[in-house]
């Protein structure tokens, strides 16, 4: 028998998407945010076919293409001998292929594209959750505010520092990731020295209603504070800073 109601935790693109594909399978759900409102948030993220298949069945792959900037080839590059390892060809072939194409989209573009088509009447907003409790077949959720609410199930898309993930399996940490302008990088001999111990370097392109300038997306783990706290700076292993 198919749950009555289903309570998701963030307001997120996964937590939208959550809600359109039990919405599709007739399951009513209630998304709980802990913001005031949803607006723009975040970066470029990277979609393969396979995401766009899901947007597909969701009903908003036209509108997840229109809003995308597609990539013709993905090149692995060596940043000491300054010279391409590889690449692989995401043009015409590739996405006869696999049905959609590998390409880039700004995830505030792509998250108010979800949040159209869930009605407003299904996301509840400043609802931080406090605690997870079983009761009888179903949970029951508290909130900061005091409120509480019940039923069958709840799904955490409450993002990387999930509330649901710490109540049910305890702290985790994440690593951070830091977002560089790249005329503010500076390819030189110490930068070089640096990308040999970096975990992860991407460039990608930014549409220009986001960012004028393209962007170098640099990941590495930095130790502790809060996404926005401009205060820590001091990295556990070097951060790549080098130029195309």
């Amino acid at each position: 028998m198919a749950p009555d109601r289903i309570l998701i935790a963030g307001g997120g693109i996964g937590g939208l998407a959550t809600a359109l594909a039990l919405a599709q399978k007739g399951i009513a759900s209630q998304v709980l945010e802990k913001a005031s409102r949803l607006g723009e948030i975040g970066a470029g993220i990277q979609l393969g076919p396979n995401a766009f298949h899901c947007f597909d069945r969701l009903g908003v792959g036209e509108a997840a293409r229109g809003m995308a900037v597609y990539i013709d080839q993905l090149r692995l590059m060596d940043a000491l001998a300054d010279g391409e390892i590889c690449h692989i060809d995401l043009g015409d072939r590739f996405r006869a292929r696999f049905g959609n194409p590998y390409a880039v989209v700004h995830r505030g573009d792509l998250h108010a594209g979800l949040f159209e088509t869930v009605s407003p009447a299904r996301i509840a907003y400043e609802k931080k959750l406090a605690g997870i409790e079983r009761a009888g077949a179903g949970v029951t959720l508290t909130f900061a505010d005091g409120t509480r609410a019940q039923a069958d199930g709840v799904i955490g898309a409450d993002g990387v520092h999930s509330r649901v993930r710490e109540i049910l399996l305890g702290e985790e940490r994440p690593d951070r990731r830091g977002i560089v302008a790249a005329d503010d990088l500076r390819f030189d001999a110490e930068a070089v020295h640096r990308v040999e111990r970096a975990s992860n370097l991407a460039s990608q392109p930014v549409p220009e209603q986001h960012q004028s300038e393209r962007l170098k997306v640099v990941r590495g783990a930095l130790d502790g504070k809060p996404e926005g706290d401009s205060a820590n700076t001091t990295p556990r292993r070097p951060l790549v800073a080098a130029a195309s």
